[in-house]
């Protein structure tokens, strides 16, 4: 059982016809329904899913009420009723019919105007129904972009990230409240810095040296270092294997230089409240290491990296 329970809402907006209630279904239910009703007002489904933080030990619980809002036209009292209090929504098109894509700015605006920022992640579905070269893949892609949003492609037919798009809505909805962040020393930077390094970087075996060796050079004690070494330092360790991971280097040395950033935003913080720095590295070895996973998936994906993320285990149901 989880630790603590949570309650989120979301809505699914988008056109008529564009695989909503699918979508739920397969995420709800776990099966597909080619049967297609035109949802009269607004559905509501009940999903709980678990997500584990790390810097508390404690496995979440969230309980996640899905507002199924109708994509006909008008029906503007409805929509907006169904709205208010979303925390989080999807915005649904459908890549066999361009103009379900370019309608997602209406959606957006309709949704934004009542609720206001709150996160939301755009859904292409019946991607199982089109080509890698279809025009609409690319429309949608911009407009992602242009909104702000990330996008997943989805089938509600073959399930083909479904749940990866539902996690990571209910994931976002987490960290945007708790901001989980665990007391950071200059030991536990090191420490995890160096763990995220040999993981990216062939394993101990191959990467410690690597590193022993930027110590050496930077003129750095290992037992002894200085906040204001770690930035040199860390440009000094990704330098010396800059070729293992080529341009994911310089997504790793940014992951590195906002560890560091927050290390020393608590260390100014502590600072101005008269607080000694902990002693120790304080981190947890599952924080470690689930910052370590996280670290990877951001350098080899060429993603945007959310520090509060790197606490957080895989959300699971």
């Amino acid at each position: 059982m989880p630790d603590e329970i949570i309650k989120k809402k979301i809505v699914l907006t988008g056109d008529a016809g564009v695989g909503k209630t699918s979508l739920i279904n397969r995420f709800v239910k776990g099966h597909f329904d080619d049967k297609y009703l035109a949802t009269i007002g607004t559905n509501v489904y009940k999903k709980e899913i678990v997500l584990r933080d790390y810097t508390v030990n404690k496995d979440i619980g969230m309980s996640i009420m899905i507002w199924d809002v109708l994509g006909q036209e008008g029906f503007d009292r409805v929509k907006k009723t169904a709205y208010t209090g979303a925390e989080g929504a999807f915005m649904v098109c459908d890549l066999t019919r361009q103009p379900t894509v370019m309608n997602l700015r209406n959606w957006a605006k309709a949704f934004t105007d009542v609720v206001g920022d709150v996160p939301v992640i755009i859904l292409g579905n019946k991607v199982d129904m089109i080509t890698e070269d279809n025009p609409n893949l690319y429309q949608l892609e911009n407009l992602a972009r242009e909104l702000g949003y990330t996008f997943y492609t989805t089938s509600a037919r073959t399930g083909a990230n479904v749940n990866e798009s539902f996690h990571l809505l209910g994931e976002t909805l987490y960290l945007t409240t708790a901001k989980p962040m665990p007391t950071l020393t200059i030991q536990a930077v090191l420490d995890i810095i160096m763990d995220s390094f040999c993981n990216l970087h062939g394993g101990q075996e191959r990467a410690m040296p690597i590193v022993q060796s930027a110590f050496a050079e930077a003129g750095v004690d290992f037992l002894n270092v200085k906040s204001e070494q770690l930035m040199p330092l860390v440009a000094k360790i990704v330098e010396k294997d800059f070729t293992h991971l080529g341009r994911g280097s310089t997504k790793e040395r940014e992951v590195y230089e906002k560890l560091i950033e927050e290390l020393s935003r608590q260390e100014a913080e502590r600072e101005k409240m008269g607080i000694k720095a902990p002693k120790g590295p304080q981190v947890n070895e599952e924080s470690v290491k689930s910052f370590s996973n996280y670290t990877q998936q951001v350098v080899k994906s060429g993603g945007n990296f959310d520090i509060y993320k790197a606490w957080i285990g895989g959300v699971h149901q």
